[in-house]
């Protein structure tokens, strides 16, 4: 079994100072794909729609978008921590796995649902694996249970990254561009 894990934990402080609002629950414009839908429900719907068991990472303190998940019925875990390696080592402390864990992120809502069971079919517990779309590798990230210490580790803001670096991902050339399309690049913010 894979673990589907959407990290919903950042404060997305670059799309707040430009609207006011959470970019997570604010729908996705037109004309993008899925337009008036909330980001975060488009990104967990393609998750879902492939794998069998998925689960939210929030900040507990966000609750616009716990009440958005509650309302749709979504699983969700609530961290407290700071940065993204440490929301991600928390999410993966919290759900075990026997295959490993599909990780995307929360504001990349475009990524198609055959993409992420393509991803799913190839990850094994000794195997990382990640799209690779225009010359860059993107989301979402299948990291073999064997990777569960390692990811559990994790510190800081650099998520998955150290592990792609110091570990052989298997790269499957996609030409699915939500694999590398979050919305900070629909609104034209740049810097993660």
């Amino acid at each position: 079994m894979i673990a589907g894990i959407v990290l919903a934990a950042g404060s997305g402080v670059r799309y707040r100072a430009m609207t006011g609002r959470d970019k997570l629950t604010d729908p996705i414009p037109p004309p993008w794909p899925g337009h008036g839908t909330p980001v975060i429900l488009a990104a967990i719907a393609a998750m879902t729609a492939a794998l069998d068991r998925v689960v939210t990472i929030v900040r507990p303190d966000n609750q616009a978008l716990i009440a958005l998940l509650k309302e749709r019925g979504l699983t969700y875990l609530t961290v407290q921590t700071d940065g993204l390696g440490l929301t991600l080592a928390a999410a993966v402390e919290q759900t075990p796995t026997k295959t490993g864990w599909m990780v995307t992120l929360g504001d990349m809502p475009f990524i198609q649902t055959g993409t992420i069971a393509a991803l799913a079919a190839r990850l094994t517990p000794t195997a990382i694996v990640a799209p690779f779309c225009g010359n860059r590798t993107g989301h979402p990230v299948g990291f073999g249970s064997a990777f569960g210490a390692e990811l559990a580790a994790l510190k800081g803001d650099h998520g998955g990254r150290a592990l792609l670096k110091s570990h052989q991902p298997l790269l499957l050339t996609s030409d699915d561009s939500g694999t590398i399309t979050d919305m900070d690049a629909v609104y034209g913010l740049t810097g993660k």
